[in-house]
């Protein structure tokens, strides 16, 4: 049961949920004169928080739960004064050493393209895609596609589905924080969101009464903040 794109689903809820349930009691209780600190409430303790929803879910599996981890840490000991020490001046170094390593450990790809990271043609039945503070543009190609997870952070990302196809149920992770995703799908594919949002929403542009009939399912779940998911078709 616990590999079932439902139980995911509902399983990733619950979890927001809990976080968001009890970041609530600590902020009433704080207000009714309890001694909790208050960079607890903070946006830079906010980017902890979603960093750690983030790595629970996905098993701390790739960069982008400690990409928001250590930039939520590092604002917050700035902003109390625990550190000194500010990246500011080294901002642009950084910069150009991170971009020059990109160019040189991804050569055959373009950094850009039309303003957007190049299209990337995938086909696997399974895929991974992160974006933080960045673009990820990608095609789908599988004929059994099945699973895919999506974290969009800062940035945007594009998922094109039109020559994929599915059997029964695919299933589609989404974590959208204050950024955007797009997921384009074919006309016969019966879309059902179960999404969180907070601050955020999902628009379905589809025609919905053709895709309901459809017995090839693609079910989206994740959590979206400050965000939004758009499904449309061509």
């Amino acid at each position: 049961m616990e590999n079932t794109p439902e139980y995911n689903g509902r399983s990733g809820r619950a979890l927001t949920g809990a976080v968001i349930l009890v970041w609530g009691v600590l902020l009433l209780l704080q207000r009714t004169g309890f001694p909790i600190p208050g960079w607890l409430f903070t946006f830079p303790m906010l980017l902890i928080v979603i960093g750690l929803v983030i790595g629970i879910r996905r098993g701390f599996k790739g960069t982008a739960p400690f990409v928001l981890i250590g930039i939520g840490g590092y604002l917050l000991a700035r902003h109390q004064g625990w550190i000194s020490f500010s990246i500011g001046h080294y901002f642009w170094p950084v910069l150009f050493i991170v971009a020059g390593l990109v160019i040189i450990l991804r050569p055959r790809r373009n950094l850009f393209n039309g303003g957007y990271m190049a299209n990337d043609a995938d086909g696997n039945n399974v895929f991974d895609s992160v974006a933080v503070f960045w673009g990820a543009k990608r095609t789908i190609l599988s004929k059994a596609f099945s699973k895919g997870d999506i974290v969009n952070i800062f940035g945007g990302t594009e998922i094109n589905f039109v020559q994929a196809d599915i059997s029964g149920t695919a299933v589609v992770d989404v974590v959208c924080v204050f950024g955007g995703v797009k997921l384009i799908v074919p006309k016969d594919w019966d879309v059902r969101v179960n999404v969180v949002h907070i601050f955020a929403g999902t628009d379905d542009k589809r025609n919905l009464h053709i895709a309901s009939e459809s017995k090839k399912v693609l079910l989206v779940n994740g959590t979206a903040i400050f965000g939004g998911i758009d499904i449309i078709s061509y």
